[in-house]
């Protein structure tokens, strides 16, 4: 098993230059889940000024669990911050915020059709990324709803990235 130090060092070499241009924002995305107006979208768009991910603060990540919303490049965009906040705070993070996240992972439906549209824009390394930190978090995480999920999440998609470094 590769190491939480490991895969953290992997999000941010592999995700370093990831960008949001023309991707949903997290407030953006929040409002397009309340499904609140157009003009609510802009205001909410405004509001977040990160240039990039690394600069998204741990508080958004806790309030807005929108990852489920976000359109391709702003999953994309998102998804190494929300992944090194976790891996930081692995066993205190609240399942009931963490299981949201990892479903986000798991293609259903129409999805699996469509080669799983959100990841599409995830290389090889982001999504060999990805499935280190699932299996992270199946051996390490103590909840077991969220071994479950991780497992499912893995098995449904992430494990045909595995690379063993």
């Amino acid at each position: 098993m590769v190491t939480k130090e490991k895969i953290m060092e992997f999000i941010i070499q592999h995700f370093k230059d990831v960008g949001r241009e023309g991707g949903l924002s997290l407030r953006e995305a929040d409002v397009l889940q309340r499904q609140d107006t157009e003009a609510e979208r802009e205001k909410a768009r405004i509001l977040d000024d990160d240039l990039n991910w690394q600069d998204v603060s741990i508080d958004d990540l806790k309030r807005f669990q929108v990852l489920p919303y976000l359109d391709p490049i702003g999953f994309r965009y998102y998804l190494p911050a929300y992944m090194l906040w976790i891996l930081k705070e692995y066993d205190r993070v609240d399942p009931d915020i963490l299981i949201p996240t990892i479903r986000s992972l798991i293609p259903t439906g129409q999805e699996r059709l469509n080669a799983f549209d959100k990841v599409s824009t995830l290389n090889q390394q982001q999504a060999e990324t990805v499935a280190f930190f699932l299996e992270f978090l199946m051996e390490n995480h103590p909840d077991d709803a969220v071994w479950s999920v991780a497992q499912a999440a893995l098995e449904s998609y992430w494990q045909r990235f595995f690379y063993r470094h």
